[in-house]
């Protein structure tokens, strides 16, 4: 603002960004005043002054794996059989990823999941470079044989080992669309409960 003589226009200030390449080291802000040297001044020898010496930090590019494309062979399964759950693993961080497990889960919430989950086994997923991804992942799983009757998911939970050093993880899990288990008949000997009329024949 215009400032009176003998003055001060106080408490300026302003939001900065470190340009994301600079090198690590020691650095000083500068404040030059009338940068577009519009005053008729005494002198303009002292328009310039820093900042203390603040210190600038390079952070490592950081790898930020996420589930994708997640699809079921079929949207019905019976307890105890099997299903193919083929998906996708993306990188969109700024850092190649190692490689890594990938972990389904069988739970009927669509909006979370945690350990104690049923596990359905785990997928190895490979290496991949920043702004990658590992498409066609597959595991041929197996609903468990006590599975009562119902809607469930598939979860695919990306790197479950946490190897990775990743800007989010958030985002490592994913899931399927809803699929039905249906009951698998029960055990194979159950009793039988209807009514048998016996005829025995006693000619040899």
């Amino acid at each position: 603002p215009a400032i009176s003589a003998n003055s001060v226009a106080s408490g300026l200030n302003k939001l900065v960004t470190i340009p994301a390449g600079t090198a690590a080291g020691t650095y000083y802000i500068w404040v030059v005043a009338d940068n577009g040297s519009v005053l008729n001044q005494s002198s303009v020898a002292n328009d310039y002054a820093h900042s203390t010496a603040l210190t600038v930090t390079v952070t490592a590019a950081q790898s930020d794996i996420l589930p994708q494309n997640i699809v079921l062979s079929s949207s019905s399964a019976t307890a105890g059989g099997t299903l193919t759950v083929t998906f996708d693993i993306h990188n969109q961080g700024s850092g190649n990823a190692i490689a890594t497990t990938t972990r389904l889960r069988l739970n009927q919430s669509s909006t979370t999941t945690t350990v104690s989950d049923t596990s359905l086994g785990d997928v190895t997923t490979p290496a991949i470079s920043a702004g990658g991804t590992a498409s066609g992942l597959s595991k041929v799983v197996t609903i468990p044989s006590g599975t009562a009757s119902g809607t469930f998911y598939i979860w695919v939970v990306a790197d479950n080992g946490s190897v990775l050093n990743q800007s989010n993880v958030n985002n490592d899990y994913g899931r399927s669309l809803a699929f039905t288990v249906t009951g698998n008949g029960g055990p194979a000997n159950s009793p039988f409960t209807g009514t048998v009329d016996w005829i025995h024949n006693l000619n040899t």
